[in-house]
This record gives structure tokens, sequence and C-alpha cells, in this order.
């Protein structure tokens, strides 16, 4: 039997991309159009991925999962950046319903500072570091609010802002349990209870059993913003951090040096 004259098998690839585009390695397709007049729908498929990848750049899949259960959650979108480099932050798409967040990436370090979705959960540490590589990545996450059935609980309140008193905004706050008290430092074993980010306000907060809490921003942020510790002592009470960031240099600021300098070379 002839195939009819109307019968076509149309095969088609990509030529060229811009730039930030990460197909996924699918190689030739193959589409049908069966009668005369009939339309055909042709599929191409990309990875997500951040601005700006070198050519080298590799399928990763990052498996969030529940750090009490080991099962996979779905719908919790992870904000990473390159190690040491802050200024790489980038949102992944949301986990599928297997629980894993299938993207493009360079190879190399990466640092998980926040999970998004159900805001019961949590990165395990304050910052989670991983490699890319061939392997899956595993970014575990855990509870927020402890069982309190039968226990004294309180409110870890954080706030922070600048020296001037503004707010800070988007502000990631990695929470520790810690054994003991000192108000000065962390000593011996911590244990991680969450991460919060601040609110419009710079304000955020965490509910916990009463016990030793250690706060802390993460140092490839701000490498010079100590932590702070705090103690929940009885049932209800609210125990607050501040965390007191340096203001924004303006471009006023860089005005009044350059005056200030010139000033100084004149006086001379």
């Amino acid at each position: 039997m002839q195939p009819s004259p109307s019968l076509r098998c149309f095969h088609y690839g990509i030529e060229s991309l811009p730039n930030s585009v990460y197909p996924i390695p699918e190689g030739m397709h193959t589409v049908n159009n069966l009668e005369s007049g009939q339309s055909a729908t042709g599929e191409l498929r990309f990875y997500d991925g951040p601005r700006g990848l070198s050519s080298n750049w590799v399928p990763a899949t990052i498996n969030v999962n529940d750090a009490s259960s080991e099962h996979n959650i779905a719908g919790h979108e992870i904000t990473i950046h390159r190690c040491g480099d802050p200024s790489t932050s980038w949102g992944t798409p949301p986990s599928d319903a297997s629980g894993r967040i299938h993207i493009a990436l360079d190879p190399g370090c990466y640092a998980a500072t926040h999970v998004r979705g159900n805001t019961g959960y949590f990165l395990t540490e304050p910052v989670v570091y991983f490699n890319v590589g061939s392997s899956p990545n595993h970014v575990s996450v855990t509870q927020n609010a402890p069982d309190t059935v039968g226990e004294k609980s309180g409110t870890i309140a954080i706030v922070a802002r600048t020296e001037s008193g503004q707010p800070v905004e988007g502000l990631t706050i990695g929470i520790v349990r810690t054994p003991t008290c000192p108000l000065s430092s962390f000593e011996g074993a911590s244990t991680a209870v969450g991460t919060v980010v601040t609110d419009s306000s710079g304000s955020a907060s965490l509910t916990a059993t009463t016990g030793c809490y250690g706060a802390a921003i993460s140092p490839d942020t701000h490498p010079n913003i100590g932590p702070q510790v705090a103690e929940l002592v009885d049932d209800g009470q609210t125990v607050t951090m501040t965390f007191v960031l340096p203001d924004p240099v303006t471009e006023d600021d860089l005005t009044d040096d350059a005056d200030a300098d010139q000033d100084s070379g004149s006086a001379d």
C-alpha cells in the first residue's frame, strides 16, 4: 500500500540559541502532518537556569526531601547562589510531583540559603552547601514548629535594621538550638531549627520549645555581623534578637567623601 501524497513526516531540531537558554538534549524531533490542511504541533523543551551560565553548563537535579521522613516533597523552591558570590542568587522553579527540581547549572559549589513553598519547611542548616556534578543533589528540609504538646514553648523574634533605623527586608537568618546559654557566643554542639526571612518591616519569627537558641546571618552575605544568642524560659515568652546592618552607601555619600578628600587636599 502506497502512502497518500498528503502524508508527510518532518524532522526538526535546534540550530542556534540566544544566551541563557538551556535546551534538554533530546536530538532531532519528529512531527507528522497526516492530511492536507491539517496542523501538527512540535515541542522543544528547555531547562530553567540562572542567566549567564558558561557553555559548559550541565543538567542538575535537586531532590527536596523531608529530613525526618526522607520522603521527597513537591512545590518547594530553593534559593541558591554560587559559593562565595551572593550576587548570583537565583530562585529555582518549584519541585515537581516527585520532589525534584531539574535545572541547568555550571559545575561547581553552590549554597542553598532559603526554601519557599509550604512555610512549615525550612533548610536543615542556615546554609546548605552542595556541589554540582553528574549526580542528583539532595537539599534536605525539616519541619519548622516542633511538637510542643506537653512542653513549654515561646516565640523567637528577629528584628533587622540599619544603623539609621531603616528595616531590612529579605534578610535570611538561620536559627539553631544550643546546649548552653552563654549570651555572648555559641558553645558546644548545636542543632538546626529553621531558617526565617525578614518581611518589609524587618521582622521575622519562629515558634520553639523553651531552651537556648542562636541566630546568625550567612557569613557569605554579611561577614562582619556576628551571631545572637538568647534563651526561652517561660511558656508563651517572646525573646527578640536584633541585627544592625550598615546603612547602604548612596551616591550622595560618595560625593560627600570626594568633597571631603578635596578639601583635605587643599588644606595641605
